[in-house]
């Protein structure tokens, strides 16, 4: 009798097993599949870029930070910028980049008052850019109404953008300029 009870014993543990493995692979497949995912619950927000300074007026000779912010709930693979602004009211240092993008490979200023950089992603995945993009140094140079702006046409990728990953498609919606008034 000991062996019968024995495969009796063994064959009602070994269905027990089975029974378990059925519910949980049951509930893992089915269970899950009524949660929403994660990429379904963050908040679309409109990308954008934002210059600011806390100093809307200066005096011939100070010195003034800009800050260049960007967000979006996109991820992408790079911004680009073009910042005007006119070089016999203000000179410009080149921009102070952040760790927001991996790399920085564009970052100039010309003689006729525009600043051109670029951030882009370098590794496998995109970045969702919502942070400070760098910072610029500007100078006043003479008293007058400095009007300090991002070249930005919407859906154009000859100007300001900001690229979406994958499809290449620039997804910049906004762009907050900014003026300083420069007295003697």
């Amino acid at each position: 009798k000991t062996p019968v009870l024995n495969k009796k014993v063994l064959l009602t543990v070994f269905c027990v097993i089975i029974l378990a493995e059925i519910i949980w692979a049951g509930w893992v497949f089915y269970g899950t599949k009524s949660q929403p995912s994660r990429s379904t619950t963050v908040q679309e927000r409109p990308t954008q870029i934002e210059l600011q300074t806390d100093q809307s007026q200066v005096k011939v000779g100070d010195q003034f930070t800009v800050s260049i912010n960007v967000s979006s709930s996109k991820e992408t693979d790079g911004t680009d910028l073009i910042i005007s602004f006119n070089p016999k009211l203000l000179s410009a240092q080149p921009v102070s980049q952040t760790s927001l993008y991996n790399d920085y490979p564009v970052n100039k200023i010309d003689t006729s008052g525009k600043i051109t950089v670029s951030g882009i992603s370098t590794g496998t995945s995109g970045i969702v850019p919502n942070g400070l993009f760098g910072t610029v140094v500007f100078t006043a140079l003479s008293p007058g109404q400095a009007a300090i702006t991002l070249d930005f046409a919407p859906g154009s990728t000859v100007d300001t953008n900001v690229i979406e990953r994958g499809s290449g498609q620039d997804v910049l919606e906004n762009v907050k300029n900014l003026n300083v008034t420069i007295i003697p």
